[in-house]
């Protein structure tokens, strides 16, 4: 269940950042100094440590499989 949920949870990220790029509408900022510029990389480093967190479990889970699947052929 925690697999199922976590590819969920990947699809969704994936999905929300696809439709942020190709069709949100931005609004315009309130400021266009260092307080906006903090924030939009803010955000980024935000998405950006969503992405490595996802990609980590799904290595993780992957991993696990596999070495799973590779002891238990030797004990054949």
């Amino acid at each position: 269940m925690h697999v199922v949920f976590g590819f969920a949870f990947a699809s969704a990220v994936v999905l929300e950042m696809l439709w942020r790029a190709t069709r949100s509408r931005r609004l315009a900022p309130l400021d266009r100094g260092l307080i906006h510029l903090t924030a939009v990389a803010t955000h980024r480093l935000l998405d950006l440590l969503l992405l490595i967190m996802v990609a980590l479990g799904i290595t993780d889970v992957f991993c696990a499989w596999f070495s799973r699947c590779s002891t238990s052929r030797r004990h054949r």
